[in-house]
């Protein structure tokens, strides 16, 4: 047997690849939220936050419904 076949899998998350993206885009899109409330942009929507966070309208979508949620999701983590 090789090595690699009785290598245990990792727990750790993925550095880098669709799937490590797909986990670290919600808290990228969360922490610009953030930043708009700070510039008193008071309910940012999806549109604002694509365009900020250079992910597609249907990428956000996809973690958030609607604005209020993505509001709550950045307000109550």
């Amino acid at each position: 047997m090789t090595e690699a076949a009785t290598t245990q899998p990792s727990n750790e998350a993925p550095v880098d690849g669709p799937v490590a993206r797909r986990q670290r885009n919600p808290d990228v899109v969360l922490d610009l939220v953030l930043e708009m409330f700070a510039e008193v942009m008071m309910f940012p929507s999806i549109d604002q936050a694509s365009k900020r966070s250079g992910l597609s309208l249907r990428s956000l979508h996809r973690y958030f419904a609607d604005p209020v949620e993505l509001a709550q999701a950045a307000q109550y983590p």
